[in-house]
């Protein structure tokens, strides 16, 4: 069996950080340096409970994906987030 280098290996992990002043900037954590534009913090203040209280249904999106890339929809998959991506592969 192929096993990974040592220094994967013995790689440490770490754990994100629970306040300000332990944070330090680790890019594999997916953060947003310059934070959201104003339009996501205008969409944000004007979401309703409407906008958030089902679960979200694909149908329209999947279509202007479509649409926009000049596919049929069956090739359109949409996830929520990587992981449920790499969950449908396998």
């Amino acid at each position: 069996m192929i096993q990974p280098r040592k220094t994967i290996q013995d790689a440490k992990g770490y754990e994100s950080p629970m306040y300000m002043e332990d944070y330090v900037l680790k890019l594999d954590l997916n953060e947003n340096i310059i934070g959201p534009s104003q339009e996501v913090i205008n969409t944000l203040r004007n979401i309703t409970d409407k906008d958030v209280k089902y679960y979200p249904v694909y149908g329209e999106l999947i279509n202007k994906i479509a649409v926009f890339n000049n596919i049929l929809p069956e090739m359109v998959l949409p996830t929520n987030g990587a992981d449920e991506a790499i969950n449908y592969i396998f």
